[in-house]
C-alpha cells in the first residue's frame, strides 16, 4: 500500500545553524556571517496551517516564534561570530511546537559544521571577487563541481536569478564519506549581461524525530536539527564588448586605458574600432584595409568581427569629397562578405568613384547600446 501525503501537510521542520562563506576566486572562500533558522516546509502551506503558532523554545530561552513568508513558516537570526551564536541559541535540546500538538524534540550536539563547499567551475574568470563568464562560455553551458563533504546531511546546489532557477541539485540524506554534487548550466539558459546566484549547501544531521503520528504531517516525514555550511557567490555574463575588454585589458571597467575612446597600445586606432574589426587593443598594429578603384567605382575592403556583428556593432563606410569632411555620405554604398573564418571577416563596400579627381573613405562604427 502507498501512502500518499494529503492536500496540505508538513514534509520538514527542523532548526538549522549555518555558517555563510562567499568564494571570492577559485579554490578560496571567505567568512561573513552565522545564522539560526527554524523552519516548516511542506504542501499548500498558509497563514493558519499547519497552525497559525508555531515556534521553538529550549530551557530559559524562547519562545522564538516563527512568521509565515511566500510558503513557508520560517525563524531566522544572524550573528557575525559563532560565540554570539552559540550564546543566543547554545547547543542543547530544543522543543518544537506547532500549535497544540505535542512537542518535537530535537538536540543540538557539541560543533559539527561539515566542510565548507568550494566550487569549481569548468568556465569563466574570477574578478573582483565574481564569476565573469563569456556570451560564448554562456552559449556553450558549463558545469560546476563541488569538493567532498563530510557531512551526513544534504547537498545542495543551486544556480538562480530572481526571475529563473537553472540549476536544482539535491544529494539526499547519508551521501557517503566523501560524497560531492555537480550540477550542469544548459547552453543557453543564461542571458547576456544579467546575474545568477550560485549556492552550494552541505548539512551535518545531528538529531531527527519522525513526524508520525501529527495530524498536520505527511507520511514518512521528519524534524531535524542541523549543522549547516553555505558558500554563496554571483556569476555575471558579459556583454561581447566587456568580454573582449577583460581578454585583452584586464578588466571590466570602461576607464582609463581600457575604455572604449582610448588607445591602449598607441597605434592610433582606438579601442572600439579595435574591437570591432578584430585586433588586438594591447599590441601595436596597422588597420588592414585596402582601396582599390575598379572602373566608375572604388572598392573598400575592411575587417569585421564576427562576435561584435552579431552583438550588434554597426558599420558603416562613408564616402566625402573633401578633408576634413564636413559632409559624410552613405549613399550608392553595397557590402558583400568576401571571407569569413568564423572569427574574422572581409568586408568588401563598392561605391561610386565621383566624377572628381578624388574621394575619401571612412570606417565608422557605432557600438551596441548596454541592456538596461
Amino acid at each position: 500500500m502507498v501512502s500518499l501525503a494529503p492536500a496540505q501537510s508538513v514534509s520538514v521542520l527542523g532548526l538549522t545553524k549555518t555558517r555563510h562563506h562567499d568564494q571570492t576566486a577559485a579554490g578560496t572562500t571567505a567568512f561573513y556571517e552565522y545564522s539560526l533558522r527554524g523552519f516548516v516546509e511542506g504542501q499548500s502551506l498558509s497563514a493558519s496551517f499547519p497552525s497559525p503558532s508555531n515556534r521553538f523554545t529550549r530551557s530559559g530561552g524562547g519562545p522564538y516564534v516563527l512568521g509565515y513568508v511566500n510558503g513557508r513558516w520560517d525563524y531566522e537570526e544572524f550573528f557575525s561570530s559563532k560565540a554570539l551564536l552559540d550564546a543566543a541559541f547554545p547547543n542543547t535540546s530544543y522543543d518544537f511546537l506547532v500549535g497544540a500538538s505535542p512537542a518535537v524534540s530535537l538536540t543540538f550536539a557539541s560543533d559539527g559544521y561539515p566542510t565548507q563547499p568550494v566550487i569549481t567551475v569548468s568556465a569563466g574568470t574570477w574578478h573582483q571577487g565574481r564569476l565573469l563568464i563569456s556570451p560564448a562560455q554562456a552559449a556553450s553551458g558549463f558545469t560546476l563541481t563541488s569538493n567532498p563533504s563530510n557531512g551526513n546531511g544534504f547537498l545542495t546546489l543551486q544556480v538562480f536569478s530572481s526571475a529563473t532557477d537553472i540549476v536544482d541539485e539535491v544529494v539526499t540524506l547519508n551521501p557517503g564519506l566523501d560524497a560531492t554534487i555537480s550540477g550542469t548550466v544548459p547552453p543557453g539558459s543564461l542571458e547576456i549581461q544579467q546575474f545568477y546566484d550560485v549556492h552550494a549547501e552541505f548539512d551535518h544531521v545531528t538529531s531527527s524525530a519522525s513526524l508520525t503520528g501529527q495530524t498536520w504531517a505527511a507520511p514518512n516525514s521528519f524534524g531535524y536539527a542541523l549543522f549547516s555550511s553555505n558558500t554563496w557567490f554571483e556569476i555575471e555574463v558579459l556583454n561581447e564588448l566587456t568580454a573582449w575588454r577583460l581578454q585583452y585589458l584586464g578588466t571590466i571597467e570602461n576607464t582609463g586605458t581600457a575604455a572604449d575612446d582610448a588607445d591602449a597600445d598607441g597605434d592610433g586606432i582606438v579601442n572600439a574600432m579595435e574591437f570591432a574589426t578584430g585586433q588586438h587593443p594591447a599590441t601595436r598594429g596597422v588597420l588592414n584595409t585596402s582601396v582599390t578603384r575598379t572602373g566608375g567605382n572604388v572598392e573598400f575592403v575592411y575587417p569585421r568581427n564576427v562576435a561584435a556583428f552579431a552583438a550588434g556593432t554597426e558599420y558603416f563606410v562613408e564616402w566625402s569629397d573633401s578633408l576634413p569632411g564636413t559632409s559624410w555620405s552613405t549613399v550608392g554604398v553595397v557590402e558583400e562578405v568576401q571571407s569569413d573564418n568564423g572569427t574574422l571577416q572581409q568586408i568588401k563596400a563598392t561605391l561610386p568613384a565621383g566624377t572628381g579627381n578624388k574621394r575619401f573613405v571612412r570606417l565608422r562604427i557605432t557600438l551596441p547600446a548596454p541592456i538596461e
